[in-house]
């Protein structure tokens, strides 16, 4: 009876690993594109600064960035895995291939990490000086 389980259970942890990789790396692709973009806009938000732009709007400005590239990133992501689970649903023990919950929390979960990876680019263009920026230049 072990012996029968216990291929599937290596497949899930396995797969439950690898989840977790790429949803680490995921995160950190997002926070090196963000900090990158906002060290080649410094400029730009430094001019934004100086004409007024409160520090809010500037982490809005960047939120807003990573949110559209997260759920752009999101909707392809989750629509390759619906068209994927016939290939996968050997694989699935005890789950239904296009279960509703899994997609939503597969979902909730990528768009949680972007938004963690965008809180230090942020808050690093919302604390640019206009003065030494636009010095620099």
């Amino acid at each position: 009876m072990i012996t029968n389980l216990a291929k599937p259970r290596l497949y899930a942890v396995v797969l439950v690993v690898f989840g977790a990789c790429a949803i680490v790396i995921a995160g950190v692709g997002l926070f090196g594109v963000l900090a990158y973009n906002v060290a080649q806009r410094g400029r730009e938000i430094g001019v934004r600064s100086a004409l007024g732009a409160r520090p809010a709007d500037i982490v809005l400005l960047v939120v807003r960035q990573a949110s559209v590239i997260a759920l752009v990133a999101t909707t392809i992501g989750l629509w390759l895995a619906y068209g994927s689970t016939r290939w996968l649903s050997g694989f699935l023990f005890g789950v239904q291939p296009h279960d509703p919950v899994s997609f939503v929390l597969v979902g909730a979960v990528v768009i949680g990490v972007s938004a963690a990876a965008c809180v230090v680019p942020a808050r690093r263009a919302a604390r640019v000086d206009p003065l030494s920026v636009l010095k620099a230049g």
